[in-house]
């Protein structure tokens, strides 16, 4: 996709938003069905995953393979 296209759709797309505003929660105390305490709840947290730093320059070389080919874009 070009900048125009990219640019052009999201114009297109907040036109939409701002039409269909009152379709959105603004917040999570605007959902409806939903006890306020569990939206509110802490997320619980997970121990940091350290990589094995042997699988590191593998893993980095694998990465810039799919950079290179455009499979995705950081």
């Amino acid at each position: 996709m070009n900048a125009h296209f990219k640019h052009e759709k999201m114009n297109v797309l907040d036109q939409l938003l701002r039409v269909y505003m009152d379709v959105f929660a603004k917040t999570h105390l605007n959902l409806k069905g939903i006890p306020p305490k569990l939206a509110t709840s802490i997320p619980p947290t997970h121990p940091i995953y350290w990589m094995n730093p042997n699988y590191a320059t593998t893993i980095k070389q694998d990465i810039d393979k799919l950079l290179a080919i455009g499979l995705f874009n950081p």
